[in-house]
This record gives structure tokens, sequence and C-alpha cells, in this order.
């Protein structure tokens, strides 16, 4: 609705209004069978497809948004597809390419229903994901025997970070009794956040499994962004397609709503434009009397 209220598609000949006449009665078939046409709720990607265009990369969000667009623009399709000898005409109209379905398969599994990065996104992923959280488990075991050694030399029984770092609170007239690293200090100045010596080479390790992480996702992202890059007229008529349904959606809605309109009915202002002998601009989207087979 967002794209067509923005993007008006007038239609100029009389051809354009018997069609988008004969669409708007097809989608009232369905509205009075109380099934109407599945619209609504889909990301607008042109600003995304630009940014394609132009050699970009797209986000995890920003591919999540192009699977979105194109599974409602699937689930239309087959729906419509069902519905083919009903609506033959709204059916070629919001036709999409079928290898799309491609792209929907490559993307969606690299993403969890949250947004987050899933395990099945590659198997370098998942090896990565797998080695940082033995080795984040293998620093918090050494963290908690440390504090339970250490338990006199701290202020409080807990760890937290500093500068991606595992710190513990250590008081401060008890830190040369502790081996490690300063990463910062509390306001009142009575504690020092240090990291242990004993798990420095861990925290390093997570660091560069974490730089390796991210690698490998920005990869992901830019092979899904090219496979999508080699589809991109297709994704941009799939989402002209899906744009589509709402407007005749909403045609029929409106005419369901106005069972009085008369064949021949035409407001004052239209009569008198006639009158005028000024041709009358007739949109896809007005309320006129739908033509009989």
């Amino acid at each position: 609705g967002h794209r067509a209220a923005f993007s008006p598609n007038f239609c100029v000949t009389r051809q354009q209004v018997t069609q988008a006449l004969w669409k708007v009665k097809e989608a009232l078939v369905f509205l009075q069978a109380e099934k109407p046409l599945p619209t609504g709720g889909a990301p607008i990607l042109s600003p995304i497809l630009e940014r394609l265009r132009a050699g970009g990369a797209l986000t995890p969000n920003e591919l999540l948004s192009v699977a979105q667009l194109l599974s409602k623009a699937r689930y239309l399709q087959r729906f419509l597809q069902e519905q083919k000898s009903r609506a033959p005409l709204l059916h070629e109209s919001c036709a999409t390419d079928p290898q799309l379905d491609s792209l929907i398969d490559k993307i969606q599994p690299c993403f969890e229903p949250d947004g987050s990065w899933s395990d099945r996104a590659s198997s370098r992923l998942r090896e990565l994901r797998q080695e940082r959280h033995a080795t984040r488990q293998r620093l918090l075991d050494k963290l908690h025997d440390i504090m339970q050694r250490y338990a006199s030399t701290l202020q409080d029984d807990f760890y937290t970070e500093r500068q991606g770092r595992f710190v513990l609170p250590v008081r401060v007239d008890s830190h040369e009794r502790f081996i490690g690293i300063v990463h910062g200090t509390s306001a009142s100045g009575q504690t020092l956040f240090m990291e242990p010596r004993a798990i420095i080479a861990l925290g390093n390790k997570l660091k560069v499994v974490d730089a390796q992480i991210e690698r490998e996702q920005v990869a992901i992202t830019t092979r899904l962004s090219e496979m999508i890059r080699e589809q991109i007229e297709a994704v941009a008529a799939a989402e002209s397609a899906l744009a589509h349904a709402p407007g005749v959606a909403s045609g029929a809605a409106s005419r369901a709503a106005l069972p009085q309109l008369g064949r021949g009915d035409l407001s004052p202002a239209r009569r008198s434009g006639r009158a005028a002998g000024q041709p009358a601009a007739i949109g896809c989207r007005r309320h006129v009397q739908l033509p009989d087979r």
C-alpha cells in the first residue's frame, strides 16, 4: 500500500481501465468468498536494490528483508495459481520468477527467527562458533576457580568485561597479591578491574576466534548479496507484483462497501468536467462500475 500511495499507476487507455476493473472484479470474488488476496506487510526494497546495483553488500537485516518480501510474493503467487481459472488477470499481473525460490532457500537458513546468525549459514561458521563456545567455557571455568582461590582479595563475587577482556573486581589494597593486568577502576577508586594472568592466553584466543567469526559472516553476506544482484531485476519485478495487489484488494473492498454504485453514476465534478468538454482522467483505483462478461 505504501508503494502504491506514493507511486500511483493511473490508467490512460480504455483497455487499461477495462483490465484494471476486471482485476478488481476478480479480487471481489475472493473477498465475497472470505478468501481475500494475501497482501500487506512486505518491506520496501527499492533503496536496498539501488545499493546493490551500485556494487554494495547487504547487511543481515537487509538480507532478511529481501527474503521476507520474496516469501510473501511466493505465497501470493501460489494463492493465485490455485485460483488461476477464477482470476487469470491477477495471476498474470502478480506472476514472479520461480527461480527466486532458490534465493529464499539460501537466505532464510542463515538466520534464526529473531534475526541472529544461525549455525546453518556455513560449516565454517558453525565450527568457529563451536570453538568460541568451548574456549569461553574453559576461560570461565578458570575464572571461577580463581575467584574461589582469591576470594579475600576481591571486592565482590562476580566477573565482568572491560575492553573486551574478562576481569575481576580486586580490592585496591590487595592488588599486589593478585597477578594480572589492570583494565580499569571503579568510580570510587577502591576497586581495580584486573584480568588474571592465568586466563590471558584464553582471552587472546577468544578475540582471535571472534575476528574469524566476523570475517566469515562478512563473506556470507557478500556471497548472498551477489546472488541477489544476479537476479536483481526479477527481485524488483517481484516487489512490483506484490505492490500491485494491495491496490486491487482496496478497490475490491471499496466496491463491496458501495453496492449501490450504478453503471452510469458520475460525481458532479466529473459531470461538470464532461459538460465543459474536458477529458476525465480515470485512475485504476477509482470507484467505477465493474464490467460484465
